[in-house]
């Protein structure tokens, strides 16, 4: 199955001084079954305006079970016990919160 790995590291500076040093592993992955049932219906009208000229139409519909799933692993590595310890907590909506402290609540 197809699937894509992004890593990522972020360090900043806390307004005390503490550094804050993350790196995020995330792998995205399609997880859709291997085979699913399909079908095609269809049909169509034919108007015969003169015996040289006419109108069709056509119309056909496919049916199937969408299968696709995406699933997101992440896994989070946080560099802990760096001094002076601290966070930083931003007022997001959701909150977003940093720290460099196993501590912190």
């Amino acid at each position: 199955m197809p699937s894509a790995i992004l890593k990522g590291n972020y360090q900043f500076l806390l307004t005390n001084g503490g550094l804050v040093n993350a790196t995020d592993n995330v792998t995205v992955r399609d997880a859709r079954d291997d085979r699913t049932v399909a079908g095609i219906l269809g049909g169509g009208l034919k108007y015969h305006v003169s015996p040289r000229w006419g109108i069709r139409l056509d119309a056909r519909v496919s049916l199937s079970k969408n299968t696709a799933s995406t699933v997101v692993d992440a896994a989070p590595n946080v560099t802990l016990g760096l001094l002076p310890a601290g966070r930083l907590v931003l007022n997001t909506d959701p909150t977003l919160q940093f720290s460099n402290n196993c501590r912190t609540p």
